[in-house]
C-alpha cells in the first residue's frame, strides 16, 4: 500500500531529475567542463546511496522489526 502512495512522487522526482541533469550539462559544461559534470552526477548517486544508509541505521527495516517482535514473541510463550 505505501509503494502505491509513494509512486507518484517518485516518478514525479525522477522526471524532475530528467530535466535538470541534461540542463545542469548544457549549462555548466563549457564552464566546469565534462569531467566535472560527470563527477556531480556521481557525487549526486553516492550522497543518495549514505542518506539511504544513515536512514536505514537509525530506523531500522519494516521486515527486522517485524522478526524482531515474533521472536520477542516466540521468547514470552514458547508453546506459540
Amino acid at each position: 500500500k505505501q509503494a502505491k502512495r509513494s509512486y507518484g512522487m517518485m516518478v514525479a522526482t525522477a522526471q524532475l531529475g530528467s530535466i535538470l541533469g541534461p540542463t545542469f550539462v548544457n549549462r555548466y559544461s563549457n564552464t566546469l567542463g565534462i569531467p566535472t559534470c560527470y563527477m556531480v552526477g556521481a557525487s549526486s548517486m553516492l550522497t543518495l546511496q549514505v542518506t539511504m544508509w544513515t536512514y536505514v541505521k537509525m530506523f531500522g527495516v519494516a521486515e527486522d522489526k517485524k522478526e524482531k517482535e515474533v521472536v520477542e514473541t516466540k521468547e514470552e510463550d514458547p508453546k506459540k
